[in-house]
């Protein structure tokens, strides 16, 4: 297990895209007042503890990219490690993109 501090809150966020099938972080189960969910996402995304990929359901978008489109944001192998859970709970879908390299718009 990797020995990575997270705040209360940013364990919230992980552990309710963690315990998703899809490992989808939206829609935030964490009670987070006006821009700050923002800025937990960053810091997770920053931490390389989720990962940007395109987005299907028009309810999970994080953000739109000019030349990718809607993009949403799902825990990565590392957050289930760092939560204590198994990377073989991590759902793989080999035909979804990651965008983690995209910079914001």
């Amino acid at each position: 297990m990797h020995q990575i501090e997270l705040s209360e809150t940013q364990t919230i966020v992980l552990s309710g895209a963690c315990t998703r099938e899809d490992g989808l972080v939206f829609p935030v189960t964490a009670n987070i007042k006006g821009g700050a969910v923002g800025n937990v996402l960053k810091s997770l995304l920053k931490r390389g503890l989720i990962e940007e990929i395109s987005a299907d359901d028009p309810d999970t978008v994080w953000r739109h990219d000019e030349d990718v489109g809607a993009i949403t944001l799902r825990a990565t192998p590392l957050a289930y490690s760092v939560l204590g859970q198994s990377e073989e709970a991590v759902a793989t879908d080999t035909e979804t993109r990651a965008f983690s390299d995209l910079g914001e718009s």
